[in-house]
């Protein structure tokens, strides 16, 4: 449950592609990040990775893209109201044909937990690869470095 919505928290979307550099195309994806958060817009995400998109968790557990997408779907019904949505590039370089960008999440939202309203706040640092495709960019993988949530104050084990 908390899960998915870490996963949710963690996908972006495109940027124009073009000679724009690294810390412009991770600006771009920060803005357009949280839009399609704020408006829980499952399209944006579906759209915005390739085919063969990673997510990998903190322990190394890979997802491929479908279930990402689920779990983002799954993270987004639980979400009733955002209280905090920021999020800070760290850095952002050129490598392995695209753009590796390292950001910092803070998140603080009102969930559902089946009936059950709480509180999650979530800390998070991921790493993520962003590669051209067609006129844009789009997430290849995106791995969680460090990861700190908890509802209702207690920790909430991934």
């Amino acid at each position: 449950m908390a899960y998915s919505a870490l996963l949710a928290a963690a996908l972006a979307a495109l940027a124009p592609a073009g000679p724009q550099s690294p810390m412009t195309v991770a600006k771009k994806f920060s803005v357009d990040y949280k839009k399609a958060m704020l408006t829980k817009d499952i399209a944006y995400f579906e759209k915005n990775s390739t085919e063969d998109f990673q997510y990998i968790d903190t322990k190394g557990n890979k997802m491929a893209k479908k279930p990402a997408v689920e779990g983002v779907k799954m993270g987004f019904a639980m979400y009733k109201k955002y209280k905090r949505l920021d999020q800070k590039i760290v850095s952002a370089r050129r490598a392995e044909g695209g753009v590796i960008m390292v950001t910092d999440l803070d998140l603080e939202a009102t969930i559902d937990m089946g009936g059950k309203v709480g509180n999650m706040v979530s800390k998070m640092r991921n790493e993520s690869l962003v590669v051209p495709v067609g006129k844009g960019w789009a997430y290849k993988r995106i791995k969680v470095l460090k990861e700190d949530t908890k509802i209702d104050g207690k920790p909430v084990k991934m």
